[in-house]
């Protein structure tokens, strides 16, 4: 199943060590992040990765990203939020994980046109090459 807001925010609190794994995210703290969410969705677009997001997410709602992108919207969503809490944990790794994350986004979404020649080259006659006896 998709998960929901609150279910990648949860995952993101308990991978900085603000939650234990049974815990889930008090009231303040989760509008907090869905805040923080949302502004990380938002962003997405001017960097490259339009996912179609136009309408803030309810805490309820499911994520409106294919799964392979969960992970990766945990991390950065973890990366946003550790400082808020005072975590160290948001190191290095999940520093780079978020990067990762934000670039698979990109990737993902990154939308290619095709390129087609200039006609300038298209009509050009081709150079000669070899004998032209034998032409």
């Amino acid at each position: 199943t998709m998960p929901t807001a609150l279910d990648i925010i949860t995952q993101a609190m308990r991978k900085i060590g603000v939650l234990e794994a049974s815990e889930t995210p008090e009231a303040d703290m989760s509008q907090d992040a869905l805040d923080d969410l949302n502004k990380l969705l938002f962003d997405l677009v001017p960097e490259g990765a339009d996912i179609g997001f136009r309408a803030a997410l309810a805490i309820g709602d499911t994520i409106p990203t294919p799964p392979e992108l969960d992970r990766a919207l945990m991390y950065m969503l973890a990366a946003e939020i550790a400082p808020d809490y005072g975590s160290q944990v948001a190191s290095q790794q999940i520093n780079m994980r978020a990067l990762a994350g934000r670039q698979k986004f990109q990737n993902w979404y990154h939308e290619t046109t095709d390129l087609k020649a200039d006609r300038g080259l298209e009509d050009r006659q081709r150079p000669f090459y070899g004998n032209r006896e034998n032409v």
